[in-house]
């Protein structure tokens, strides 16, 4: 979550849903997923010292399917 400041300097609070491509699970349901971090990347993600986005980048990957579950009406 982030607070940004308007033009007129009211305080605005945003946040970001990063998406990727679905995996085989969500596919027959949409055509994008959020990223969703697996329990032992999560600490390399919020590493304060990674200030280059390459080394991240290969988190921004579908999330396994058979760790998801849908119910479908």
């Amino acid at each position: 979550m982030s607070v940004q400041r308007s033009v007129s300097g009211d305080e605005i609070t945003t946040c970001t849903i990063i998406t990727t491509q679905p995996n085989e699970l969500v596919a027959p349901i949409h055509n994008r997923m959020p990223v969703i971090l697996l329990p032992d990347d999560e600490e390399y993600w919020l590493d304060p010292d990674l200030t280059e986005p390459e080394p991240i980048v290969n988190l921004l990957r579908p999330y396994p399917a058979d760790l998801l579950q849908t119910s479908r009406m």
